[in-house]
């Protein structure tokens, strides 16, 4: 049986058992179990469910793209990575817990309501923090359906479809509840796939060949942009924010986000390996495919179809994070059942996805503008967390959406002065943290 054969039945047979296993859940659930998985998840769940968001499928395809194209300066993002981490569970994740479970947050826009009262403020900051992550979904099924196009199993096109129809089909039925499930299966899937991988590497190849690898220059500037983005970019993701809002308790939260560094830290590393080996081995090859060609070129023939299969899975469990968290930040027909909401919701982003990703198929060029699209609110969000009172409602709507504003504004020039590289990340977060001080200074000089 050839590969194309052996992928197709392996595919057929996990879209299958996705299916059965969404009308099983479905059965059985509440509301609350489908909007936020009853806000009751364990340590070793939100550790499994941040190493899936912050070291998942995507980030599979876009690390090693960017270690295949300028090596070990890439690494800067790992230390900002780690960074973001202490500061979301042990200093926001405290404050944030206890009230999200009192006033049910199921959204960045509660968080911003709760600290402004402006409507329009938390309308902005779900608008944003939606458009962040439809980039992120726009991403990842750019790398699902080039999977299997590259393996000549289906066509681009009609890849995308048979993607999102799946998709669309179980979060329909089981929400949040199923897009932890799957985050599971996700961070197990890829851990495993990149250890086995991993080991037949070192098991085949001479370290000392790395000495002579070379690699596209990398600017200081573009070095410490990754630094940057690793440090700020956590603060803009709702799915970030939905782990911390569905956690048991604050013990919980910290003891998730503990377990999981190692993990990171494993992964990154073994990451970085996979890239030098695969630029050693093949100098012109599409950066996106670069966690592909690994697993052709140092697992047994018996397993590839497997690993080929089994990592496309851990990509629609990125997949359905990004629909079901803006599925339910938007509600553009004011519809009051939430349930109903967010499944009419999740047709209509598919349907919006599926026609951009027809067009837009460069991998690269989507995650530097993702990238620094989603810095712009890294710092209004911060600036509502600072200070010992994060139960008093005490922060002023102008300076978030000046400080947004400003952030846009940052973006815009760093890219018009250099175009889309990771130096632009600095120009948002910048321009965010000037934007906090205009405001006030205004309202000073009134005053006179």
């Amino acid at each position: 049986m050839d590969l194309v054969t052996q992928i197709a039945i392996y595919l057929c047979i996990y879209f299958t058992a996705i299916i059965i296993y969404s009308i099983f859940i479905s059965k059985n659930q509440s509301e609350e179990d489908f909007l936020m998985s009853s806000r009751a998840r364990n340590w070793f769940s939100i550790g499994l469910s941040k190493y899936a968001s912050s070291v998942g499928a995507a980030f599979f395809i876009t690390y090693t793209a960017y270690i295949y194209k300028f090596g070990f300066g890439v690494f800067s993002l790992v230390f900002g990575f780690v960074i973001s981490m202490f500061i979301l569970g042990y200093y926001m994740g405290p404050k944030l817990h206890s009230i999200s479970k009192k006033e049910n947050f199921i959204s960045i826009g509660d968080i911003v309501f709760f600290k402004t009262k402006s409507k329009f403020s938390k309308n902005t900051a779900n608008i944003v923090s939606s458009l962040i992550t439809f980039m992120f979904l726009l991403l990842t099924i750019v790398g699902g359906a080039n999977i299997i196009a590259y393996f000549d199993v289906l066509s681009y096109e009609f890849s995308l479809v048979l993607i999102l129809t799946i998709v669309t089909v179980y979060v329909s039925f089981i929400g949040f509840k199923g897009v932890i499930t799957t985050d599971i299966l996700q961070s197990c899937i890829i851990f495993l796939i990149l250890m086995v991988i991993s080991y037949y590497l070192f098991d085949k190849s001479d370290l000392t060949v790395l000495s002579n690898v070379e690699f596209e220059k990398l600017g200081i500037g573009t070095m410490l942009g990754f630094l940057v983005y690793g440090i700020f970019g956590v603060f803009s993701f709702i799915d970030r924010y939905q782990i911390l809002f569905s956690g048991k308790n604050e013990k919980n939260i910290k003891k998730g986000f503990l377990f999981v560094m190692p993990l990171m830290l494993i992964s990154v590393i073994a990451l970085l390996m996979i890239g030098y080996f695969v630029r050693n081995e093949v100098v012109d090859l599409n950066p996106s495919l670069v966690f592909l060609k690994a697993i052709e070129l140092y697992l047994p023939e018996v397993l590839v179809p497997f690993a080929i299969v089994m990592f496309f899975a851990a990509i629609m469990s990125s997949i359905d994070s990004y629909v079901y968290g803006i599925a339910s930040h938007t509600n553009l027909f004011k519809i009051k059942d939430k349930v109903k909401n967010i499944r009419i919701n999740t047709v209509l982003i598919v349907l919006i996805v599926l026609l951009i990703a027809y067009f837009f198929r460069d991998v690269i060029g989507i995650t530097i503008f993702m990238a620094g699209f989603s810095l712009i609110i890294s710092i209004p969000m911060l600036y509502l967390f600072w200070g010992k009172n994060f139960h008093k409602s005490e922060k002023k709507s102008e300076v978030f959406l000046l400080s947004l504003l400003f952030g846009l504004i940052g973006l815009i020039v760093g890219i018009l002065s250099f175009g889309l590289t990771p130096v632009i990340f600095f120009f948002p977060l910048v321009f965010s943290f000037v934007g906090l001080f205009v405001f006030p200074l205004v309202s000073k000089i009134k005053k006179g």
